[in-house]
């Protein structure tokens, strides 16, 4: 008797034992969040991911080349579930900001701060990354809007993405891997580049890309990461809907701490602000960084309660052939 009692507890250590070491091994194999931070490639306004280190990508001034629309091209998801507040309050609109974050597919870790923000948001999905698909399908069912970050070469051919279109291509293999990518990402309604300081200056391999987004229904804000982007004419000669950003908000010149990078991404608010004010309309790209998702949670309730109305990126973007029109009265 006494030595079954002893095989009985021998069997629960061996048991218990066993389930000690089965958590262990799934911690060990979990996931973990990975801080990243952002630099440019040297020469370029190309923002790249990096370990832990500097930023060095200097903010560009507002362009004057941004087209805007009196009602939306695209309509925002049907099934909503987010309830994003399109047009808060009664305050009158002194302008329209459509905001665009980049760079979403590396990790979830800062989806619940996105969450927070209860007003229009873009959301610029790199593919082929882990979570590329469900933070798409995920933030599109939530109400947010979605659009490809469409990874093209950049001058100096640093931290390429997987299927990043190159100049070198030949029309077949940019049709057909544009292809690719396009189906990869649900819900988009629009396409901007990731890096392309090299591709955006290429009138060639965007005249490719322009028309078989022309084909999809689909528009283009061109990042300008460099200042000789041919977009603005390619956009105009395929007739394809288009955009240009007003800069970015987050890529500070050096290293900051938090209260100085979160003061940093204040006061770009506040230039790109009042240069839409003046014109009535802007458009400005953060990242998926938390202390960005934070801030403007933050500041976006404070610039509504100031005449500020946040919008989707279709509402800004228009037909390059009525954009030609206007400019030739």
């Amino acid at each position: 008797m006494r030595r079954s009692y002893l095989i009985v507890i021998m069997l629960l250590m061996v048991s218990l034992g066993s389930f000690w070491a089965w958590g262990v091994f799934k911690s060990a194999r979990a996931p973990r969040p990975v801080k990243v931070e952002m630099r440019a490639v040297p020469g370029t306004k190309d923002a790249v991911r990096t370990k832990p280190g500097a930023a060095v990508l200097n903010v560009p001034p507002a362009p004057t080349g941004v087209s805007t629309a009196s009602s939306p091209s695209v309509s925002p998801p049907q099934n909503a579930e987010a309830r994003i507040a399109v047009n808060p309050g009664s305050t009158p609109v002194k302008a329209r900001i459509a905001i665009v974050i980049d760079d979403w597919g590396y990790h979830k870790s800062v989806l619940p701060l996105l969450y927070k923000i209860k007003s229009p948001v873009t959301i610029a999905v790199i593919p082929h990354h882990r979570f590329s698909k469900s933070i798409a399908r995920e933030a599109g069912q939530r109400g947010y809007q979605v659009i490809l970050h469409l990874p093209l070469e950049s001058e100096g051919h640093l931290a390429v993405e997987k299927d990043t279109l190159n100049c070198s291509m030949s029309e077949h293999e940019i049709r057909q891997r544009l292809d690719g990518l396009l189906k990869s990402v649900p819900e988009i309604v629009g396409v901007n580049n990731h890096q392309g300081s090299k591709a955006t200056k290429d009138t060639r391999i965007m005249g490719i890309i322009f028309s078989e987004l022309h084909k999809n229904g689909l528009f283009f804000l061109d990042s300008r990461t460099t200042r000789r982007s041919v977009c603005p004419q390619t956009a105009r000669d395929t007739g394809i809907k288009f955009a240009q950003s007003d800069g970015f908000i987050d890529l500070p010149p050096s290293r900051l701490d938090e209260n100085e990078y979160q003061e940093y991404v204040r006061k770009n608010l506040e230039r790109i602000s009042a240069a839409a004010e003046k014109r009535g309309y802007a458009i400005m790209i953060g990242h998926d960084l938390e202390p960005t998702l934070d801030l403007l949670s933050r500041e976006i309730p404070k610039m509504e309660q100031k005449g500020f109305k946040f919008v989707f990126l279709s509402e800004l973007v228009r037909s390059t052939e009525t954009t030609q029109a206007e400019k030739s009265r």
